[in-house]
C-alpha cells in the first residue's frame, strides 16, 4: 500500500495506491489521516488505483471525510475502479465521501475554482 502526496494544496490532493487492507491501513494511516483530516482544508483523494478496500479501510477515509467536515471542508474520492465505487454505494458511505470522475468534478465538488 502506497500513499502519495500529490498536492500540498489547497485543496490537499494525494492517492491511495494498492491494497487497503489490514496491512494497508496500518502502513499509510498515520499519514493519511495527518495530509488530511489535520489539515483542515478541502480533499481529494486519487483512489483510481486502489484494487480493494476493506472495512478498515473505509473508516480510515469516512473518519477523515467526518473531522474535514467538522471544520467546514470536505472530502471527494476522485476516479475509483467500478468495484471500489459500488462498495461506497452499497455501503451508503458515498454520502459521508462523495465518489466522483474527472478532477474539475472533484473541484466543483468541494467547491473550489
Amino acid at each position: 500500500m502506497e500513499l502519495k502526496i500529490l498536492e500540498a494544496g489547497p485543496p490537499t490532493r494525494v492517492a491511495l495506491i494498492g491494497r487497503l487492507d489490514v496491512a494497508g491501513v496500518g502502513a499509510v494511516e498515520t499519514r493519511f489521516v495527518a495530509a488530511t483530516a489535520t489539515q483542515r482544508r478541502p480533499v481529494i483523494v486519487d483512489v483510481s488505483e486502489l484494487t480493494f478496500i476493506g472495512s478498515l479501510g473505509i473508516g480510515m477515509i469516512v473518519g477523515a471525510a467526518h473531522a474535514l467536515k467538522r471544520h467546514g471542508a470536505g472530502m471527494v474520492l476522485l476516479d475509483p475502479q467500478p468495484f471500489i465505487e459500488r462498495i461506497f454505494d452499497v455501503t451508503h458511505m458515498g454520502e459521508a465521501v462523495p465518489v466522483v470522475h474527472g478532477i474539475e468534478a472533484a473541484l466543483r465538488s468541494i467547491g473550489e475554482p
